[in-house]
């Protein structure tokens, strides 16, 4: 037998293989293996660390799949480490140490997905940890020698841990109406333990495998009825063995050991709520075991002999107190995702197990004469009642002391009672139960039913609802009034009194949805009667789904309907009806990015429909939305922004309106699920909420709308930009109107005019540039059109001037004047600036103000009206080339003239073609918007069409904007010369009218150049502004 004494906690970490959402996100593999150590490398940086443990266990690859399912290494060479190794590692040693008396723990931790139930539970045929120790347990009895005279008792109970609150899975269902209402005591030895939890005496393996099955059973339909999902919850299987034998001097003697198997919750869940920029940084009880227990951890792993350790803090670690620290051999598995993509939660995870591995128990075998136990009980309840009935209590209250009395009491009943008379009650139950459950298993194979589909493939497909002939009622309200009406009665979220309807008659089932209630069969929203068929899949209310399963002459042409429709397909498919479609470009990177986030607005949706539903319920009035932010929305140079899911919230009393982010939305469901609970236990909870604990409340906010485009290209030949621009939202539709000008100017303000017109953008380098600004008014705001009490103002950002700049706050209109007015300087043209002149735009961003917002905190940046923008380093342009050689006399004159008017016939011909230019331009864009007129309009997950006919409506305006300034640039080049060569015959001929005329031709050539040119600028921005 081994010796007592300090243990450390054993550390195993396992890699599991690339799940369905990796591999859509192309992820790469950051784990590695050699040995006992397990290496991360960081995907950014290339940095790796390095963790070493007891065990290291590479389960990503190297496998094959038998015909059953069984997963195997693919080699003799293959490093695949499979569930038997597993076990053989770890369950056996916790087996091992419950035969010498040890209490022993195995709990897996990690984010949700990992592997964790994986490893600890597994499936029907790559069994894990829990029914394989429990299998060999009972293998171990049997072949117990029965000359040692042993008897050998095993009980078995399950409880699950979901908001700091208890339920026994094991209950049956009268106790379950009272679930979560199970207490954590604490005995006079300072042990702490659950009040009223149910423990099943065990005869054999078979019994442990049926209670497990109800265990399932319960677990999913809380997660219906509580939308409390299994990965939001952690699980306690707890197998009590005791050997009772007659020891060495002939006194009966008890050796009794307690295994612990914990599947914990995601471990993302225990991250601190301080970064998400929430103001309630608390978080919830939910998130408050795990929290605890990484407290826990960290001052065992201190070291620190006198260093408190908060094991009362939450429920979880006072269970556990044993596990860590404590009386136990523990054992824990890190379960980790090899995917890049989870870097930082699996770097997380390897930490806090190697926190762990540092934990040092006291194990001490539990062995002591029976008679001595029942003697200790008793004088144990003597003393307390004693206390009980004297002045002295030793620091315990009467109800402590009650607590204590009762506890023992059920201890020595149970103690009273053989062995054989608990197995015998225990048989009585279960031959009932198992009778309705073959008569169950008979009426499934002749009736259609209904089953459950839950996100945890282990808890789908255990409840099963039969349908029979005639008419059955599906909804909250049981069968009050003895009508004998068939019913389904379904607990969860958004479910009415009476839901819906089924009639079962003439081999057919109809479902029917009643006033107000909320159904869908394969993803569509359910308005009047729809015969059902075999594989339909139904969610009924806000979460709960379900698999329909038609009469038995239905089921023969597909047998894999069941492993097919699982949860991710049911998710997919409401996604597909519900949220905006995608129609991905052939960009890899781009596809990958946007997988990622279409899974995330799955994974989201049934999480936002509760959130609404736990509103409704409570009267709360706040409605959540799911959005994608920058679904169309581009930067100033055109290319699209990274997108993003939020949530938009919305008071439908106040109409107040605020943006959440992810993290900040799960921070608050996990609170308005607590608050949903407490709600249920007592509706008077929501009368004590103040805004500083109110989930539902924000202060105001100012909410972005959407923004428009004013492409600056112009600016760069010293045109004036005249434009009436439209807002558009994320998902590209129209909320507004603008009206604005941009104009070159003198650094005093003076406008420049048309004279002014630079044909080469590159003229500008080294030079100063300054622009005039004024934004007119804003029209047709449906901001304000939905509440006249809304008020709006304007931001945005000129080449890198920061902070923004802001116009004055308007309220209450709908087509507000701003009388905006703003000159922007920057002080030397660069490269970098002109580049931004050319191909960029000025995004102006309309923002949506609200009653009661910080007007202090959200003053506009606003200063005498000049705005410098930073110098630039750029050097000076030399100028263009003079004419080489000088005009020595009158005949070089003539011949000058001679040569001037063919340029000047050369000159008049490119202004025609100019014209001409324009003239096809014209056309051109005009053809394009009718063609991008006649496109059916799309709302869905892609370039929604009004971005896409804005952007080619820009690209096309780009493109008239660039033929233009190509067109000057030639012309330019070819009359500068001639302009040059004039003025130099002027300085030194004599008067000729001949050169009089050709001036004077010249003159009127520029004159009706410079008209063309204006006016082909002008028809287009009013073609720019009728498109708008």
């Amino acid at each position: 037998m081994p010796s007592n004494g300090s243990d450390s906690i054993k550390v195993a970490v396992r890699v599991r293989p690339f799940n369905e959402r990796e591999k859509s996100k192309d992820s790469k593999c950051a784990i590695s293996m050699r040995g006992n150590t397990t290496t991360i490398t960081n995907p950014n940086t290339g940095e790796t660390k390095d963790f070493t443990f007891d065990r290291s266990y590479w389960s990503h690859d190297g496998f094959r799949e038998l015909d059953n399912g069984q997963l195997v290494r693919d080699g003799d060479h293959s490093p695949y480490v499979d569930q038997d190794r597993v076990f053989e590692d770890l369950g056996q040693g916790v087996l091992n140490n419950a035969w010498d008396g040890y209490n022993a723990t195995l709990f897996a931790y990690g984010q949700t997905g990992s592997g964790k139930s994986y490893s600890m539970i597994g499936d029907k045929v790559n069994r894990g940890i829990v029914p394989q120790a429990c299998g060999e347990l009972f293998q171990a009895i049997e072949k117990q020698d029965s000359a040692k005279a042993k008897e050998l008792q095993v009980s078995f109970s399950i409880l699950e841990i979901y908001n700091e609150q208890i339920r026994d899975l094991l209950a049956n269902k009268k106790q379950n109406l009272g679930a979560g209402t199970l207490k954590v005591r604490e005995r006079g030895d300072k042990r702490f333990y659950v009040e009223g939890l149910s423990h099943h005496p065990c005869r054999d393996y078979a019994t442990i495998k049926r209670l497990m099955k109800v265990g399932a059973v319960n677990r999913s339909t809380a997660a219906t009825n509580m939308n409390a999902t299994s990965s939001r919850s952690h699980m306690v299987i707890t197998i009590k063995f005791s050997q009772i034998f007659n020891n060495e001097v002939g006194e009966s003697t008890t050796k009794t050991s307690e295994i612990n198997l914990v599947d914990l919750a995601g471990s993302e869940r225990a991250k601190s709520t301080g970064a998400t920029g929430d103001r309630l940084k608390e978080g919830s009880a939910i998130n408050k075991s795990l929290l605890n227990l990484g407290t826990v951890i960290e001052a065992l792993a201190s070291g620190k002999s006198q260093k408190f350790v908060p094991y009362r803090d939450s429920v979880l670690t006072q269970l556990l107190k044993s596990a860590l620290g404590g009386n136990s051999k523990t054992v824990m598995i890190a379960a980790i995702s090899p995917a890049d993509v989870n870097y930082e939660e699996t770097l997380s995870t390897l930490r806090y197990a190697d926190r762990a591995k540092k934990i040092k128990n006291q194990a001490v075998v539990n062995e002591s004469p029976t008679d001595k136990l029942i003697r200790e009980l008793k004088e144990e309840n003597a003393k307390l009642l004693k206390m009980l009935s004297g002045h002295s209590t030793n620091g315990f209250d009467n109800d402590k002391i009650k607590e204590l009395i009762s506890q023992n009491e059920l201890q020595l009943r149970d103690m009273s009672l053989s062995w054989e008379q608990k197995l015998e009650q225990a048989r009585k139950e279960w031959e009932a139960e198992q009778q309705r459950t073959e008569q169950s298993i008979n009426v499934h194979d002749t009736f259609p039913y209904m089953q459950n589909v839950n996100e945890d493939p282990q808890l789908s497909g255990v409840i099963k609802y039969v349908i029979r002939k005639g008419s059955t009622v599906i909804g909250r309200c049981q069968d009050l009034d003895n009508s004998r009406q068939k019913r389904i009665v379904l607990q969860g979220l958004g479910i009415q009194e009476e839901h819906c309807t089924l009639v079962s008659q003439d081999g057919k089932v109809t479902l029917k949805p009643l006033s107000r209630s909320q159904v869908t069969v394969n993803g569509d929203p359910l308005t009047r009667s729809q015969v059902l068929h075999n594989g339909d899949r139904l969610k009924i209310g806000s979460n709960a789904l379900f698999l329909y399963i038609g009469f038995p002459e239905e089921r023969t042409g597909d047998a894999n309907v069941k492993k097919r429709y699982d949860y991710q397909f049911f998710q997919k498919e409401l996604a597909s009806k519900l949220a905006p479609s995608n129609n991905l470009n052939n960009n890899k990177d781009n596809q990958a990015a946007f997988l990622q986030m279409y899974m995330e607005y799955i994974e989201l949706m049934p999480v936002v429909a509760g959130v609404n539903a736990m509103s409704e319920e409570m009267e709360r009035e706040v409605e959540f939305t799911l959005q994608v932010k920058n679904l169309a929305t581009r930067d100033e140079a055109g290319r699209d922004l990274p997108k993003d899911i939020i949530v938009r919230v919305k008071n439908k009393i106040t109409n107040q309106v605020w943006i959440w982010s992810k993290t900040k939305f799960n921070n608050r469901r996990y609170m308005i699920e607590e608050l949903y609970m407490n709600y249920q236990e007592d509706s008077t909870c929501l009368k004590g909420l103040t805004n500083d604990n109110d989930p539902f409340w924000d202060p105001v906010e100012d909410i972005y709308l959407g923004c428009a485009y004013v492409w600056l290209c112009g600016l760069a030949h010293y045109l004036h930009v005249e434009e009436q621009a439209a807002f558009y939202d994320y998902y590209g539709e129209e909320v507004g109107l603008v009206e604005l000008k941009m104009a070159p100017c003198l650094r005093n303000g003076q406008l420049l005019d048309d004279s002014a017109l630079v044909h080469d953008p590159s003229e500008l380098l080294g030079k100063p540039f300054s622009c005039k600004l004024e934004i007119d008014r804003c029209m047709g705001l449906r901001w304000i059109k939905e509440n006249n009490t809304r008020g709006v103002m304007l931001k945005y950002t000129f080449y890198n001037q920061h902070p923004s700049l802001q116009t004055q706050a308007l309220w209450c209109t709908f087509n507000p004047k701003l009388n905006h007015t703003q000159q922007l300087i920057v002080d030397l043209v660069d490269k970098g600036f002109l580049q931004y002149l050319e191909e960029c735009a000025l995004v102006i961003e309309l923002w949506g103000l609200q009653a009661g917002r910080n007007a202090d905190s959200a003053e506009p940046n606003r200063d005498s009206g000049l705005i410098m923008m930073a110098d630039s380093d750029f050097s000076s342009v030399p100028s263009s080339p003079m004419l080489d050689g000088q005009l020595n006399d009158f005949d070089t004159a003539e011949k000058e003239v001679a040569l001037l008017r063919k340029q000047l016939q050369t000159t008049l011909k490119a202004n025609e073609q100019l014209k001409t230019k324009c003239s096809a331009l014209k056309k051109e864009n005009k053809k394009i918007r009718k063609s991008l007129s006649c496109r059916d309009k799309l709302s869905d997950m892609r370039e929604t069409p009004d971005s896409a006919n804005r952007q080619r409506a820009v690209t096309s305006g780009t493109r008239v904007q660039a033929e233009l300034g190509r067109a000057l640039k030639e012309f330019f080049g070819d009359i500068r010369p001639v302009q040059h060569n004039l003025k130099i015959i002027h300085q030194r001929a004599p008067p000729n009218g001949d050169l009089k005329a050709l001036s004077r031709d010249l003159d009127e050539a520029l004159t009706n150049l410079r008209s063309a040119v204006a006016l082909a600028v002008q028809i287009h921005k009013e073609e720019r502004n009728t498109e708008t």
